[in-house]
């Protein structure tokens, strides 16, 4: 046979998705003629999609050093390259590509990508850009242009380039899918769900896809659906990370021996990427620590979160302790009794807004949940709203001072109208109910320009004993909250945090109740019914059945929070009182606490 017949013989078992013929055909073809270029080039895509990584880059590699010109070569071997975690390796390939081809848009958004994974966003959305100038209708460059900006914390840009993404190509079940990461983020579940839903439904194949949806399931109570999605992702892919950790880290259903294997395996490779070393040293932790392995279990967890905590210092967001306690002097030295005095009558006076505080892992969660039982109560989660208005408050008055200190500058004017938009958000989110919750716990640091804007709000500070709140937020794979990867941080960031409290004690001009977790466990009833009382409503039974609430909870406490109140989480520090000596040490720093 000819190799040009042997050829299309091969392409055509390779577009029919029969990846074995094809490879058998490609190396047939290879046997006599080992220099054939194309073969070469669409065997290593075929070794690709087979998830054999090693076989895929030895091949592009050969036909870049048969043809320096072959630019998708490049291109590819630098998609192989990253896939295995070899970022700068894989921006050096794009950059030949592109020297190759200057203009080519598949190089450009490969090549945005990567800067993204090594944390140059400038660089990424550089490229991104320049590649969306070249081609303003390629869906794969808004694509990767929106998860850059999602990346960067640019939510309604990002949103508005995975949608630009949808329009121009609405089968494409990536954007569908981390257009649903986003919408999760803001707290858009259904529409997210949907997102989720049609990914599957477009690539029913793809693994992550289905781990994706499956995480959605959970966050929304329906676990048995969640588990179904999770067993399928990982009979697609045995390696997929996302689902064994999430698997493993919730205890959703048992995995078997070969799986833990996978896991040590995958733990083994060298070039594993940070970030998925450290969600399978979680999950890992998390066997081990329901085995009663404490000391093994405890290595996991601190391993994994060393990664965290390295992949931020080295992107420069890493948990800075002497510009925290910076900013907690700022907050103290400008909400002072004359400030409040000076700010009487700014905002609006309104009961709506209810703020539940405290640090994570206190039983923010918990309180809610109860909350949202009342039928004149709406639990919104989680919001970012009151950390974003601080961050943007400057802007808004055309202030050169940052927060907190432009609030030199606050008005009557604008302080309603801030306020005026947060209640149209919180009524959107609550229709009429009476009262509308907001779980952020680190709102307690915001307490001070909640106070300004509504002076009618309540406050629920969640209490809870020093050690276990800070060892579960070290045992939680946390997202977003540095200060968690590290027991010395998380001593000195909890000191700070009762600083605060204590302050806001003093001067607030805000009514708040102290939440304690142990009198919750030992008293749920007599606390729950004080809890809504300060909320100023009458008491409902529905409020102690709280683990039966329908409602959607994105937090690390989602499935917890579906049990009846147990008391196994009161003391559990110490399990590993012998590892915690970093934490005890910074809870008991210099000065006063």
């Amino acid at each position: 046979m000819m190799i040009t017949e042997a050829l299309a013989i091969a392409r055509h078992h390779h577009k029919a998705g029969d990846l074995g013929r094809a490879e058998r055909a490609y190396r047939e073809i290879l046997r006599e003629s080992p220099d054939h270029v194309e073969a070469l080039y669409l065997l290593g895509e075929a070794y690709h999609q087979l998830r054999r990584p090693g076989d895929a880059a030895g091949c592009f590699l050969r036909v870049v050093l048969l043809n320096p010109d072959h630019w998708e070569a490049c291109n590819y071997l630098g998609v192989v390259l990253l896939a295995q975690g070899k970022g700068e390796e894989a921006v050096a390939c794009y950059r030949r590509a592109l020297r190759i081809r200057p203009n080519q848009a598949e190089a450009l958004a490969n090549l945005g990508e990567a800067l993204m994974q090594q944390g140059k966003g400038e660089e990424a959305l550089a490229s991104l850009r320049r590649g969306l100038a070249l081609q303003p209708n390629r869906a794969e460059l808004h694509y990767a242009l929106g998860k850059a900006y999602r990346n960067g914390g640019q939510a309604a840009e990002a949103a508005a380039c995975l949608r630009e993404a949808i329009r121009l190509r609405p089968d494409f079940p990536q954007a569908h899918g981390t257009l649903g990461l986003l919408l999760t983020d803001a707290g858009a579940d259904e529409e997210a769900l949907a997102c989720f839903q049609e990914s599957v439904r477009l690539q029913p194949r793809d693994a992550a896809a289905q781990s994706n949806l499956a995480t959605a399931l959970v966050e929304q109570g329906k676990q048995e659906e969640a588990i179904a999605h999770y067993r399928e992702a990982l009979r697609l892919d045995p390696d997929c990370i996302s689902a064994l950790g999430n698997v493993a880290i919730h205890n959703l259903f048992p995995l078997n021996e070969e799986q833990v294997g996978r896991i040590n395996t995958l733990l083994a490779q060298p070039r594993l990427a940070p970030a998925s070393a450290s969600v399978l040293h979680f999950a890992l932790a998390n066997l081990r620590h329901r085995a009663s392995a404490d000391d093994s279990a405890f290595e996991n967890f601190r391993q994994g979160n060393a990664l965290r905590r390295r992949a931020c210092q080295q992107a420069g967001t890493g948990f800075d302790a002497e510009a925290h306690r910076r900013m907690i002097d700022r907050l103290v030295q400008t909400f002072t009794p004359e400030f409040f005095q000076r700010a009487r009558g700014l905002g609006l006076d309104t009961e709506v807004p209810l703020f539940i505080v405290g640090m994570p892992r206190s039983g923010t969660t918990l309180v809610e949940q109860v909350l949202s039982q009342h039928p004149q109560v709406f639990g919104a989660g989680e919001l970012p709203d009151v950390a974003r208005l601080a961050e943007t408050l400057p802007s808004h008055l055309g202030a050169p001072e940052a927060y907190p200190g432009c609030l030199a500058r606050l008005d009557g004017q604008s302080a309603q109208g801030l306020a005026e938009r947060h209640l149209q958000r919180l009524a959107r989110l609550g229709g009429a109910a009476l009262r509308v919750s907001d779980k952020m716990p680190t709102n307690f640091l915001h307490l001070g320009l909640i106070a300004t804007l509504f002076p009618g709000a309540r406050v629920l500070h969640c209490r809870r004993d020093a050690l276990d709140t800070c060892l579960s937020g070290y045992l939680q794979y946390f997202r977003g909250m540095n200060f968690t990867y590290d027991l010395a941080d998380l001593g000195e960031y909890y000191r700070q945090y009762e600083r605060l409290m204590a302050h806001w004690r003093a001067v607030l001009p805000l009514p708040l109740l102290d939440v304690s977790y142990e009198e919750m466990v030992a008293s749920q009833e007599e606390v729950s019914r004080r809890i809504v009382a300060f909320c100023g409503l009458g008491w409902d039974e529905r409020c102690l059945a709280f683990h039966e609430s329908p409602r959607p909870v994105h937090t690390m406490s989602m499935l917890q929070v579906r049990r009846p109140i147990y008391a196994s989480s009161v003391g559990r520090w110490k399990r590993y009182e012998k590892h915690l000596r970093p934490l005890r040490e910074a809870l008991a720093g210099p000065g006063p606490a």
